[in-house]
């Protein structure tokens, strides 16, 4: 029995040209929102959308308030809509200002290190450099975290240090940088300890007398004699070097009577941060 498929074969391909021959009409999508008939109520509106005149009228009515979260979100498009420059400069301070006072550390300190580049002949120039710098602090961690953010600090300190031998304007906020440049060499020093007693404890003694000669070479100032000597004794038994730990804790001892050393405190060093 022979099957004929050639009229099926053309009925198949006259019904594909036919289909292909006509369009579809593309489906109208509905939309809800008409963009030229958009109007916002006059009771409500965005701050992009408002004058400088209407931002700074909501800024200081949410500060008569106390409401600074939402105040520095229309002080922030003011700063983008203010033609006048003397008014601009005026506004990029109080944003520093207001963004240290709400505790965003990270965002004051970048705010006024930009006022003092633009304006650095501004009589404000000074004091927006010492507060970059107490933002920048605020953001110091603790000895046993993260201290890149304490060498920042040092470094800035010994930048306004510079600026203040030739500008008195700088010289008068000195005395409090030395005291958080001083208090980071501090916590630097704390950090470097923590990281010895770390190499202690894992038995890493070459990792630990290089940690320890470091201690010497670079953070004499901040830490103390009795201290070091107490470093040094703990390396020395912890080695197993007998002779050196007796001697150098007889000296300890001779030298600074008063001076306590704790048991097994190599062990809970890291529990003193």
């Amino acid at each position: 029995m022979v099957v004929r498929t050639k009229p099926l074969y053309f009925c198949v391909l006259f019904a594909f040209l036919v289909s292909g021959c006509t369009k579809q009409k593309p489906v109208e999508k509905k939309s809800y929102f008409k963009k030229d008939e958009f109007k916002q109520s006059s009771s409500f509106r965005l701050p992009q959308h408002m004058s400088f005149d209407e931002l700074k009228v909501e800024k200081e009515r949410h500060v008569k308030n106390q409401n600074e979260s939402v105040a520095i979100t229309f002080l922030g498009f003011m700063i983008k809509k203010c033609a006048d420059p003397v008014e601009l400069e005026k506004l990029r301070l109080e944003f520093a200002d207001m963004l240290l006072k709400l505790g965003r550390c990270g965002e004051a300190a970048m705010e006024y290190q930009l006022y003092a580049q633009l304006y650095s002949g501004s009589k404000n120039a000074a004091y927006a450099d010492f507060q970059a710098l107490k933002a920048l602090n605020c953001e110091v961690l603790s000895a046993d975290r993260d201290q890149d953010r304490t060498q920042e600090v040092i470094d800035a300190a010994k930048k306004f240090a510079q600026k203040a031998r030739v500008r008195e304007d700088y010289a008068k906020y000195l005395p409090e940088v030395e005291k958080l440049a001083v208090a980071c060499e501090a916590r630097l020093c704390d950090a470097e300890m923590l990281h010895f007693y770390f190499n202690l404890n894992h038995g890493q003694f070459k990792a630990a007398r290089a940690r320890l000669d470091w201690i010497k070479d670079h953070y004499n100032a901040c830490i103390t004699e009795p201290a070091y000597l107490e470093l040094e004794y703990r390396y020395a038994a912890a080695i197993g070097d007998k002779k050196t730990a007796e001697q150098k804790l007889a000296l300890l001892t001779k030298k600074f009577p008063k001076y306590t050393v704790v048991r097994n405190k190599e062990r809970s060093y890291a529990a003193w941060f």
